[in-house]
């Protein structure tokens, strides 16, 4: 049954993939005149647009055109200005307004790299990672040695959580490194795969590299704290997650379970019923995820 559902995925993507890249999304082209167009837009230049209307090309000025896709006034400086508006967003963290904003585009320019990371980003951002993997492959294939891109497509393929989408995040990671170097970032998403792969003792290598890399995070002392968890190192553990707790303003309630559980591993029942204590009171929730401390 497993297979099955992931045989689904697989299949779901690459036939997404395929209608990227093979069918012709159609843009909605009102003229001035009236009349409304379903076109494949084949260029956009500083003074007019070219269309595919059923085979047929033909070429229309701006100043003939009402809007396209809604986009009033549309011309080749606006196209520009919205997708940088897109990525302005992304930056800002509005993942759903930069999804709308790149859906509206994503037809007329299909091969803008600008618009194809947006589209990935902004998914990732929502958390819609297998719609996301078919962008992110169309952006890498546009640009092999975008690291960011590899780095992306390995998170994509690591919250499948099947053993072998993890592998291929692993090597995604790898390719990353390769071509930007280890970094904070690509080490601690290097972590969490591996954490995911229940290999904690290279998560917590990685995490600890995370942290000589820097800037540290509390994300990187809570995962390297629970990694330690995982492996007995409760001392180590007890240091990683105090670090929270002295240095950092966020994730106090996870710090308190993870305190808890170490002092009640080293036998201090006293201690560990204190943090837990403040765990609940800190609105600790229990969560039965390994890459839940990605925040």
């Amino acid at each position: 049954m497993k297979k099955a559902f992931y045989f689904l995925i697989f299949s779901a993507t690459a036939l997404f993939l395929f209608s990227l890249t093979s069918q012709a999304l159609a843009a909605e082209i009102i003229l001035k005149k009236g009349r409304t167009l379903q076109a494949k837009v084949v260029e956009i230049t500083p003074k007019n647009i070219k269309l595919d209307i059923e085979g047929v090309e033909l070429t229309y000025a701006f100043d003939e055109i009402q809007s396209v896709n809604g986009i009033e006034d549309f011309n080749q400086a606006k196209l520009t200005e919205l997708s940088k508006l897109g990525h302005e967003y992304i930056d800002q963290k509005k993942s759903a307004e930069a999804l709308a904003i790149f859906k509206k585009i994503e037809e007329l320019d299909p091969s803008d790299s600008h618009i194809v990371s947006g589209l990935s980003k902004a998914l990732c951002g929502l958390k819609q990672h297998p719609e996301s993997i078919p962008y992110i492959l169309k952006e890498i294939k546009m640009n092999p040695d975008n690291a960011n891109a590899h780095s992306r497509l390995g998170n994509a393929y690591r919250h499948n959580h099947d053993p072998e989408m993890v592998k291929k995040a692993l090597t995604e990671y790898e390719k990353a490194i390769e071509l930007e170097g280890p970094t904070a970032a690509n080490q601690f998403d290097l972590g969490l795969t591996y954490r995911v792969a229940n290999e904690e003792d290279k998560a917590a290598s990685c995490f600890e590299e995370a942290i000589k890399l820097g800037p540290a995070k509390s994300r990187y002392f809570m995962n390297l704290g629970y990694s330690y968890l995982s492996l007995g190192k409760n001392q180590e553990a007890i240091a990683a997650l105090q670090t929270i707790l002295d240095k950092f303003n966020d994730h106090h309630a996870n710090a308190y379970n993870g305190l808890s559980k170490a002092y009640a591993a080293l036998g201090q029942s006293a201690k560990a019923a204190e943090y837990e204590r403040k765990a609940k009171e800190s609105g600790y929730r229990p969560r039965n995820c390994k890459t839940c401390f990605q925040f």
